[in-house]
């Protein structure tokens, strides 16, 4: 097996016959599968049982095939596409699920409902966004902005959210109630 970094951090790892790899001077990969083992309808016997490696004789059956870098780092910005997905499926979701939020007399949404449903068609969306700013109280601080991110008042509303979403989530989707942080800081002044 070859494995190899990319610039942008992904890895790239090829397995299976032998092969070489190069690298053009336009960027292009050039992948070389050599098949040591392919036997041509033009071999005689002879050849079948001619000890000699493969790799000593003229003809080693060799196939090319030119992958661009372009393409393969293509591939790899996929994880962008979901992550931004995912941004905008959870600033739908915490927007629903802060409706009558710490409200005791305002009608309240299903959840429950909302966070199965959300998750059951985009989890993987959702928990890479969550994971790429830094856990669930920051995912809930981008939803609701505000001018001061530094007050007792603010840090503890999108947290008691996040801890709500949170506890729901342990028994619906665990992997999203992981992401809530610790600690988490609500008094950012030091005295």
């Amino acid at each position: 097996m070859l494995e190899y970094k990319l610039e942008n951090g992904k890895t790239i790892k090829l397995k299976g016959n032998k092969f070489e790899v190069d690298v053009l001077n336009n960027g292009d990969l050039v992948i070389t599968v050599v098949n040591n083992y392919m036997v041509s309808p033009s071999q005689t016997m002879n050849d079948l049982f001619d000890e000699t490696p493969q790799y000593l004789k003229k003809d080693t059956h060799i196939k090319e095939r030119v992958v661009k870098l372009s393409d393969v780092e293509k591939a790899t910005s996929d994880h962008d596409e979901i992550t931004e997905i995912g941004k905008k499926v959870f600033f739908k979701f915490m927007k629903t699920w802060n409706t009558g939020f710490g409200d005791k007399n305002a009608e309240q949404p299903d959840r429950a409902k909302l966070l199965n449903d959300t998750m059951s068609d985009y989890s993987l969306h959702v928990i890479r966004y969550v994971k790429s700013v830094g856990g669930l109280t920051h995912a809930t601080m981008h939803v609701f902005p505000t001018d001061d991110y530094s007050t007792k008042e603010y840090r503890t509303q999108v947290r008691l959210l996040a801890e709500n979403v949170s506890q729901v989530a342990s028994i619906l989707c665990p992997p999203l109630s992981e992401l809530l942080e610790y600690p988490f800081l609500l008094n950012t002044t030091h005295h």
